[in-house]
């Protein structure tokens, strides 16, 4: 059996620390991590001009909107944009553009190293690319509706198509059905949501917005507007009084994982009541997943990376979608993160919420995420990089491809 013996010129970064340049990754000829350490003295060791990593993870991304790319303007903030987007799926209906266009983004996302991908779905369009893709897909399948009287409907429809990635992707990770927003779940579909996911993996869209916060306490804001814009009654909100995670958040109590993603928005009195209602309610602690380009595309707002920091929540990356992001580039992500305010984290860390912590978020982490033995998380050179950080001109690229077992 062939052995490879790896090596970076800005040394390695194995999921947990960094490893000096003279350290090698020792795989087999499947790509399966055998070890870490020195070269036999007569050994072909492969040199890399930058940094090893292992395979990236994805945890927020929307495959089948890779066609809205360049369509929708910065800046608009969140109601606005969202209204965008509904009115652009509604008049673009060219299949083979995204067909195509998702052809295109899974590709890119392949060579740049992204190795397991959190994906949401609205259709079933991306069926055809998951099945013949390198990458490892978990797609969720997003719910929304505010009218309680088609409640129901939406539920059995999305379970329908659940079962449908379920058939057709039988060699993927099995899908899960999961709510949108808070502001587009209506109180009984939360009731169904809720009895649907027990023991479950969800993601959800919180706190993107300042509007957010606005609408679900109060009914006040821009959101009224994008309703009115979308042809939904205002009165089927009911206001809380509360912020929006303290609104939705206690719907769920049948021990669910959480992604939150995004929180550009959210408040250290929401951190802390989601601390607590965490520690009695779910199963494990959340992750919120960061898409800092993505907030500043639509928000232009960083999110509170140093907060969830200072308070050890977990952290995972996604790229959120195309329609929100010039690229869906997972190391143009950790670059904008170092570019945040008040920055009380390492380059390190933001490699490690790149590969380790998402594939925990995702259950993955026995396979993907680090160089352990035994795993084949894939290798990813990072160029013109190493413990200190990258440059702008850096790029990230597989250079190993991970060999796992996809179910």
């Amino acid at each position: 059996m062939k052995t490879r013996y790896l090596a970076g010129i800005g040394g390695i970064f194995d999921g947990f620390r960094w490893h000096p340049p003279e350290t090698v990754l020792i795989l087999d000829e499947a790509g399966i991590v055998l070890g870490l350490g020195e070269a036999p003295f007569d050994a072909l060791v492969e040199r890399f001009n930058g940094l090893l990593t292992p395979g990236l993870v994805n945890a927020h991304v929307h495959l089948e909107l890779s066609h809205l790319q360049g369509k929708i303007a910065t800046g608009t903030g969140l109601p606005r944009f969202l209204e965008e987007v509904m009115r652009q799926r509604v008049a673009d209906a060219d299949e083979t553009g995204f067909k195509l266009a998702m052809q295109k983004a899974e590709r890119e996302l392949a060579e740049q190293g992204v190795v397991v991908a959190a994906d949401i779905c609205n259709t079933p369009n991306s069926v055809p690319i998951k099945s013949g893709s390198s990458i490892r897909w978990y797609s969720f399948i997003e719910v929304a509706g505010v009218d309680p009287d088609a409640a129901l409907a939406r539920t059995s429809q999305a379970l329908q198509l659940r079962d449908f990635f379920q058939q057709m992707l039988p060699n993927q990770p099995r899908p899960f059905i999961t709510p949108h927003a808070p502001y587009s779940v209506s109180a009984k579909l939360w009731e169904y949501l809720n009895d649907a996911t027990y023991d479950q993996l969800l993601t959800i869209h919180n706190q993107e917005s300042p509007e957010e916060d606005r609408w679900m306490a109060a009914g006040e804001g821009a959101f009224g507007a994008f309703f009115d814009a979308v042809g939904i009654s205002r009165k089927l909100h009911m206001p809380t009084g509360k912020s929006s995670l303290a609104s939705w958040l206690p719907q769920l109590n049948k021990q669910q994982k959480l992604l939150l993603v995004h929180n550009t928005f959210m408040s250290p009195s929401s951190l802390e009541f989601l601390h607590a209602y965490a520690k009695d309610s779910l199963q494990q602690a959340p992750t919120v997943v960061l898409c800092p380009r993505a907030n500043q595309y639509i928000e232009q707002h960083y999110p509170p990376a140093p907060m969830f920091v200072q308070h050890q929540v977990n952290i995972a990356i996604g790229t959120d979608s195309l329609a929100s992001n010039h690229a869906l580039n997972m190391l143009a992500e950790m670059q904008a993160l170092m570019q945040v305010p008040e920055r009380n984290f390492t380059w390190l860390d933001v490699l490690q919420w790149a590969t380790l912590n998402g594939a925990k978020a995702l259950g993955c982490a026995d396979q993907f995420g680090s160089f352990e033995i035994g795993k084949s998380p894939g290798v990813v050179l990072i160029t013109l990089a190493n413990d200190a950080g990258c440059v702008e001109d850096s790029e990230s690229r597989l250079v190993v491809a991970a060999a796992f077992n996809r179910a």
